[in-house]
């Protein structure tokens, strides 16, 4: 088996879309947390 055959889409083992939509909800929730508690400015403020 090649080796991005492995790792294609679709792929038949749920798991590989559970950690896709983990890892999106995840992104979702860290731009909604820093967004709703306004800690923006410490990603660009140096030290």
């Amino acid at each position: 088996m090649d080796y991005f055959d492995r790792f294609a889409i679709p792929h038949p083992s749920p798991a590989i879309y559970a950690s896709m939509v983990a890892i999106g909800l995840t992104m979702i929730a860290i731009v909604i947390g820093l967004t709703y508690f306004k800690k923006w400015g410490y990603l660009w403020v140096n030290g």
